[in-house]
């Protein structure tokens, strides 16, 4: 009798991963903010374009009024919202040294297609030190539905990187969206 309800467990799992692939979902982007909360940030701007239905541009740029610190961190959230609930959930929260990860992480597989791809769309530094007095950016970054699966759950979402060099914020990006049901 276990072995039943167990199989009819699994098919209904099944079934409802069916049918949440069948229902089509789109992101749509609401708001893209950069704050510079220092003086090392000379200049940034950035924005979002939507070029058709789930697909965006995004550009960034920023100089910086002197070198970026050895010790200069990086915060990685990206925290969400069901719609119809009250609770901010935390999906990913990562604080990372920035030389740390221009220098070990492209040896990391998967990390450097990532830094491979943004490189096409950005002139972003690689390696440490970041230099002042030269314009950095990202320009078209394509951003689409085609990166989120078929099943992601209709969700409120924001990315969010600080910049943080001994415990001080430098510099905050916030990306703000939607997964809705089309």
């Amino acid at each position: 009798m276990l072995y039943k309800i167990v199989f009819t467990l699994m098919v209904l799992s099944c079934l409802d991963n069916v049918l949440l692939a069948k229902k089509r979902r789109n992101i749509i982007f609401h708001n893209v903010t950069c704050i510079c909360l220092t003086d090392l940030v000379k200049q940034s701007a950035c924005d979002i374009r939507q070029l058709t239905n789930g697909r965006y541009g995004l550009n960034a740029m920023f100089e910086l009024t002197r070198q970026l610190p050895a010790t200069a961190d990086v915060e990685i959230l990206l925290t969400y919202k069901l719609p119809r609930g009250s609770r901010v959930v935390k999906f990913i929260n990562l604080k990372l040294r920035i030389c740390d990860v221009l220098v070990h992480l492209p040896t990391v597989p998967l990390v450097k297609e990532v830094l491979i791809g943004l490189s096409r769309y950005s002139n972003l530094p690689l390696s440490c030190p970041v230099k002042e007095n030269k314009m950095y950016n990202v320009t078209n970054l394509i951003i689409s539905d085609t990166v989120w699966p078929p099943y992601m759950p209709l969700v409120n979402f924001n990315f969010t990187l600080n910049f943080t060099n001994l415990k001080k914020l430098l510099y905050t990006y916030d990306l703000r969206g939607s997964v809705v049901q089309i």
